[in-house]
Order: C-alpha cells, then structure tokens, then sequence
C-alpha cells in the first residue's frame, strides 16, 4: 500500500506498513437436551479487537427442529464491555450436542 502526497512539484509515494496480528479464539460447550436459549461465547484476548466470528454446529432454525442457532453476533453473554462472539442455540433432540463458538480477533 502506498500513500501520495501532491507537493507541487508531482506526486510522491513511499510506502506505508502495519503489523497485524490475527488469531481465531474458539471454546466449545455442551447444549443440554431439550432446552432453548442456551448461549456459549468465547472472550478475546486481553488488547485484540473482534472482526468476525461464528459458530460450528447447529443449523438455522427452519421449523424443522434438531441442533438450531439462533443467534450469531459479536460480545459476551452479561459483559457488554467484553470484546468476544456468542451463539445462542436450541436443542430439541433428547441428547446433549457440542458446539463450537469462535472469534476472529486482530491485535
């Protein structure tokens, strides 16, 4: 990447660079049967930022039941303040299913 600056006289460029690091923080945790509303989140690192997140079992709820997300979103579940992603499932099957929630965090 470079930036110009005009001086008058013509452009002139000289590049410009940063150091990111990226890092995906992931938790897993265990949806009890038969329950809605159950969350699992994951916090970032102390000093990284959240750009990005998901989830890793569970479908979209389409009526059809089973392992469903519900919700897909950046914080932590009662910590506003707190840089992480969380997921909010149900389980309508009679066993306990796991999950995987993850953050994409830079730093």
């Amino acid at each position: 990447m470079t930036d110009q600056q005009d001086d008058g006289g013509g452009a002139v460029s000289f590049p410009l660079s940063a150091t990111v690091t990226t890092t995906r923080w992931s938790d897993s945790g265990s949806i009890p049967a038969n329950t809605s509303g159950h969350c699992i989140d994951v916090r970032a690192p102390t000093g990284a930022r959240v750009v990005g997140g998901g989830f890793e079992g569970g479908f979209p709820d389409t009526g059809s039941g089973g392992l469903l997300v519900t919700a897909s979103m950046p914080g932590v579940d009662g910590d506003s303040s707190a840089e992480g992603w969380k997921a909010y499932f149900t389980n309508t099957t009679s066993d306990p299913q796991t999950v995987f929630v993850f953050a994409i965090c830079v730093s």
